[in-house]
Order: structure tokens, then C-alpha cells, then sequence
């Protein structure tokens, strides 16, 4: 695992100073070893910053090169069969002089070019020059495990493992992008390929960038899902299970290729206690487990973490986490995100890996279950209400989206009264589900869920008007695995994958993804609907198997999530971040969104509770990036 950059110049030279500023601001996911490449006689140069995970020998440094020397390598990541295409390389002549994936990457790029990513079975972002083609590839994994973000203005190409690498380099224009901060109140995050700057992106998953000697960048697709449910019959077979089991195991057991330790993040739910199972049970390998605990029960899956450790035999590890080890990290998140990013599961996130970085330089995490395997209970809710609303008339809807609307604007007296009954943020949930109502069908319904801030909201906060919805090409044999592909392509990258690559390499620890194997991933959504959500419960499929190994009661109870008690402890430990940030005077320094609305929906929160905390704990991310990288 490392950070990669880069620069191109069309007219200029490469300056070394510049590209050593890139360096050293990825020194954090390369803390191992660092080097820097100029090819001045084509305004080319290659930074690069490494974590040592496979031959930890000086054989594996980087900028690597081809053994004529026409071909330059930076490369963030793991190619998990490099073994087995390392072998194959050698049957048609190869000679290797390291046991590097890098090397193997090299020879694979002789051997078969750009065709060479169809072989390879991991996680990564690379970066090559081929100076006999004179072209430059940027290519990232299928499912976007790891981020490669690019500047382009027709005459310059930055390109970095993350922002702050593009931003250190004096040739970057920081320019807000007002269409970008839009997107990121619905969502929570910029979506890609967009980034929070002007003329700057994050490459695709399955992608990859082409710049030839005519300095004219173009964007090729090599990998794609389908929405679909036609590969296994449409009830359980023990055959059709082991076949899963055997690909998980195939699938774990890679994830298990390393030079050093490695753990595993296990929170006692569905997939990262199967993750541990099978490596347990089926490849038998040692494990080391890491869990994070809270006070607060309606939060704390701990006990269950490890009553699963105690029944496969792991050498257990937990953090207690409480507000005041919040309150620091809350300060790092902009320098750790470069953009604003509102998921509050990074602190959490980035807590656990801390402490597991004490013991291992490599963990596992099993992101993509809920994805893949229908785990999130969003999806029952709106399949549910869907039936509902096509059940009953449509004078009958509108006239419920009315009263809805009604009842949220009598906010004094809901905000009074909702509080005494348990009941947070009521006139949001009554927004929101009026907004899910109006929708036009599953599809729209699931994007409206989803949203943090709702288009009119958006637009009243930032006078940028939202232009439709995601819209994805896609037809799926059934409404589930339309949602599942949206969050699979969209949340799943920008969200939960860039939350886990920031928070673990801010320490230096290396993240692996063992349910996000592409074979894998391909079996998923080739199952049909009735392998995940089945008899009210999401997963299915992996509750059959993990009956295999864990008793009942484990894969029985209900889903709880890896989320933080923000509404609780940002009503008292920690309000004044909001004070500070959501200021009237600050808000206006910034620009970047009204402050009327802003400041009435902070007084709402502190008051009241009566707005949802993750609406305001965007607004705050946002006001503290900007804190960060703009205003400093």
C-alpha cells in the first residue's frame, strides 16, 4: 500500500522541487520508503511513497522501471494472484529479479498493454509511462478500493492518490466547484468522477486515462456489472452455497497474502464475523480481531464482537470509544478527507484502525456486504412503501404528501411535543418521506432516502439548482437489484471505500476488502433477489452460510451499524463546533452556502433535536474544509 502522484506538462518543464512537495504530502500511506522520477525530455515526472507489505527489500522500491527502460512504474495497492501471473509471464520468457506484484504489473503491461488489468485480482491505482508509445496510463481497480484523483487544464496533468498531493503542487488552481458542493449536501460526498475543485476528478472505477503524445486525455471503461439475477436457481441448493463458500474462501484466503501481519475489523455482525469464519474454518489461518466498543448500548455491538471471537478462537483486541477521544479527530477530518466528507463513521473508523496499527499492518474489513447482499434496511422500507403507494389511488397520495408537508411546517409545535414521545428530528423524517411519496418510482424513491439535504433544501441553501438524479443505464430483473447497483457504483466508492482507504492510511495501515473480490462481486448480482432479501431479512444468502459455522442467535438479531451517538453528543459535549463553525459570521466568510437557513436549523438542533444531525454534521464538514484548505 502507498501514495502515488504524478505531473505532465505540455509546454513547461517538470520541476523536482514541485514533485517533492507532492512527496511529502503522502508521506502517511508511504511511510517505508519514497522516490521521485523525472523524465525531462518529455516533461514527465513520478512520485511515489511506500508501505512495505510484500518484499519488504529495497527490491521493491518505486519509481520502478522495465528492464530496457522504457517503461516507468508508480503503484498504490495489491494484485493479490501476482503469483500466478508472475508464473504464466515466465512461461513466455519473463525474468523477474524481486517478488513484487510491482515487477509482475511491469512484465503483465509488456506482455499484453493495457489489457494486462483484465488479469489482475486486486485493489490498486497505477500510474505508467511507456516512452516508446510516449503515453501515460492511469488506471483504478473495478470496484474503486483505491482513489486516483486528476487535475486537467489542456496544458498541465497532476494526478495523486488523494487532493492534497494535486493541491500541493504550485501548478493547481483551487477553484471551488459550486455544482460539486451541491452534490456533496445531497449525498454526503462529492460523487465522481467529480471532486470539489474545478478541472479536477477522481478516475473511475473499472477505468482508466489515456494521455498520448498529442497531450489529449480519453477515458476507456474495462470493467462493468450487470443488474441481473440469472446465474443460480432461484431457491437455496447446498450446491449452489458451495459454490459461494468455496469463492469466498478463494476470495478471503488472497486477501491473506503478506510479508507482515494481518488483522481483521470484526464488529459481531453478518459479514466481517463470515469473513473471519471461513479464514478460520475453512483456510485456518490465525487471526487477529479488532473491535471498538461505546457506553451508550443503543450503539455498542462489542459484546457480540466478542462472543464471535471466543467461538472461532481469534486473539481478540477492544477500544472503548467516548466524546472526548471524538473531539481531536473531529479536527483532522479535512486534512484527512481534502474534501468535505460527511460520514461520521470515519471517526469510529479511523479510532479502530489507530489502535489496530498497534499490533498489525494489514486489516481487513468486510465493506460491500450491504451493497451486494441487500443488508441495509433501507431497502425493505421502500419496497414496502412502493407496494403501498401503488395499492392505493393517486388522489389519496397526493393528499397525504399535502398534509405531510402541512404538518412539517408546524415546527414550534412539533419541536415542543415530538421530544417527549423519543422522537428526533420529526419534521425531516416527514420531509423526507414526503419527498420519497412524490417520487417516481423505486428508483427516485431509493435516491430520495438517500439524500442528506433534499433538492429544494439544496438549492434555497446554495441557489444551485440540481439537475435531476443520478440516473444510472441501467435495467435490472427486479426493483432490489436496481438499489443495489446504485449504492454498489456510487455509495460504495465515494462513501464507504474512500471512508476506510483515509482513515487507515492516516496511520499507515494498509485496508483489504475480501468481500469486494470482482469474481465475487460478479456471483453477487448474478444471484437472484431471493438470495438477499428473503423472509424480511437482508443477506440471506450469508446467513445460510454463516449457520454453517456460528450458532443462531449470532445471524438472528438485528442489524445495528457501525454508526456513531452524534445526536446525543453533539446536543451536549460537543455543540460548539456548530457554534463555531455554523456562526453567522463564519458561514458568511465562507460563502459557500446561506447562512439564514443554516443558523435556524442549528437553533432547531440545539433546541430541539427536531433536525436530523447527519443534515447539520454536513454543513459543518463543509464549514470546516473550507476552514482548512481555502481560508488558511
Amino acid at each position: 500500500m502507498c501514495g502515488i502522484a504524478g505531473a505532465a506538462h505540455r509546454h513547461s518543464r517538470i520541476d523536482k522541487n514541485h514533485l517533492q512537495l507532492m512527496q511529502v504530502s503522502l508521506t502517511h500511506r508511504g511511510p517505508d520508503d519514497c522516490g521521485i522520477h523525472v523524465d525531462a525530455e518529455h516533461n514527465i515526472g513520478f512520485v511515489h511513497t511506500r508501505l512495505s507489505i510484500l518484499d519488504l527489500s529495497h527490491a521493491g522500491h518505486q519509481p520502478m522501471f522495465s528492464p530496457d527502460g522504457s517503461l516507468c512504474l508508480v503503484y498504490n495497492g495489491e494484485i493479490y494472484n501476482y503469483k500466478q501471473v508472475r508464473a504464466e509471464l515466465q512461461s513466455r520468457g519473463h525474468r523477474f529479479t524481486s517478488n513484487t506484484d510491482t515487477e509482475v504489473i511491469l512484465a503483465a503491461y509488456r506482455e499484453w498493454q493495457v489489457q494486462c488489468l483484465d488479469r489482475f485480482i486486486g485493489m490498486f491505482a497505477v500510474a505508467l509511462w511507456d516512452r516508446n508509445r510516449r503515453c501515460l496510463l492511469l488506471a483504478r481497480d473495478r470496484v474503486g478500493v483505491k482513489p486516483l484523483y486528476y487535475y486537467w487544464d489542456g496544458a498541465t496533468l497532476l494526478f495523486g492518490s488523494e487532493l492534497k498531493a494535486l493541491v500541493a503542487n504550485p501548478a493547481f488552481s483551487r477553484k471551488i466547484s459550486q455544482p460539486a458542493v451541491a452534490e456533496y449536501l445531497r449525498w454526503g460526498y462529492v460523487p465522481a468522477p467529480l471532486s470539489i475543485f474545478e478541472n479536477t476528478y477522481k478516475v473511475k472505477p473499472g477505468h482508466y486515462l489515456i494521455l498520448n503524445d498529442s497531450f489529449q486525455i480519453s477515458d476507456h471503461e474495462y470493467w462493468a456489472i450487470e443488474a441481473r439475477g440469472d446465474r443460480f436457481p432461484s431457491h437455496i441448493e447446498e450446491r449452489s452455497l458451495e459454490e459461494v463458500r468455496d469463492l469466498m474462501a478463494s476470495a478471503f484466503s488472497y486477501r491473506m497474502v503478506s510479508d507482515v501481519p494481518v488483522g481483521l475489523f470484526l464488529s459481531g455482525g453478518i459479514d466481517s464475523s463470515l469473513v473471519a469464519a471461513v479464514l478460520r474454518k475453512e483456510a485456518n489461518y490465525p487471526l487477529t480481531t479488532f473491535t471498538l466498543a461505546f457506553k451508550e448500548p443503543a450503539y455498542d455491538e462489542s459484546s457480540w464482537a466478542r462472543r464471535v471471537a471466543s467461538v472461532l478462537g481469534t486473539d481478540h483486541h477492544e477500544l472503548i470509544c467516548t466524546p472526548a477521544d471524538v473531539r481531536p479527530v473531529i479536527d483532522q477530518l479535512p486534512r484527512m478527507f481534502d474534501e468535505p466528507f460527511a460520514d461520521s463513521s470515519s471517526i469510529p473508523t479511523y479510532l479502530i484502525a489507530k489502535y489496530a496499527r498497534e499490533f498489525v499492518k494489514v486489516a481487513l474489513s468486510a465493506d460491500g456486504g450491504d451493497e451486494l447482499f441487500g443488508g441495509y434496511r433501507h431497502y425493505k422500507r421502500i419496497l414496502s412503501l412502493a407496494r403501498y403507494k401503488r395499492a392505493l389511488p393517486a388522489g389519496l397520495i397526493s393528499e397525504i404528501i399535502n398534509a405531510l408537508m402541512r404538518f412539517s411546517r408546524v415546527n414550534r409545535w412539533v419541536s415542543v411535543v415530538a421530544p417527549k414521545f423519543g422522537i428526533a428530528a420529526v419534521c425531516d423524517r416527514t420531509r423526507k418521506l414526503s419527498a420519497m411519496l412524490h417520487a417516481d418510482g423505486v428508483s427516485s424513491m431509493h435516491l430520495a432516502s438517500l439524500s442528506y439535504w433534499q433538492p429544494q433544501e439544496i438549492e434555497e441553501l446554495t441557489n444551485v439548482r440540481l439537475n435531476g438524479s443520478l440516473g444510472f443505464d441501467v435495467s435490472p430483473t427486479d426493483e432490489l437489484s436496481g438499489m443495489l447497483y446504485t449504492d454498489f457504483i456510487r455509495g460504495l466508492p465515494d462513501d464507504m471505500l474512500t471512508k476506510m482507504d483515509r482513515a487507515c492510511m492516516a496511520v499507515g495501515l494498509e485496508n483489504r476488502e475480501p468481500l469486494l473480490d470482482h469474481r465475487l462481486v460478479e456471483a453477487a448480482f448474478s444471484f437472484p433477489a431471493e438470495y438477499k432479501l428473503r423472509l424480511g431479512s437482508g443477506k440471506y444468502v450469508l446467513r445460510m452460510l454463516l449457520r454453517k459455522y456460528l450458532p443462531a442467535e449470532f445471524i438472528d438479531r438485528r442489524k445495528q451499524g457501525f454508526i456513531l451517538p452524534l445526536h446525543e453528543w453533539f446536543r451536549a459535549d460537543l455543540a460548539e463546533f456548530y457554534k463555531e463553525y455554523l456562526s453567522h459570521d463564519m458561514l458568511k466568510k465562507a460563502g459557500l452556502v446561506e447562512a439564514r437557513p443554516v443558523i435556524e436549523a442549528v437553533d432547531s438542533y440545539l433546541r430541539f433535536g427536531n433536525v436530523y444531525s447527519h443534515k447539520l454534521w454536513s454543513l459543518l464538514m463543509l464549514q470546516m474544509w473550507w476552514a482548512e484548505w481555502v481560508a488558511s
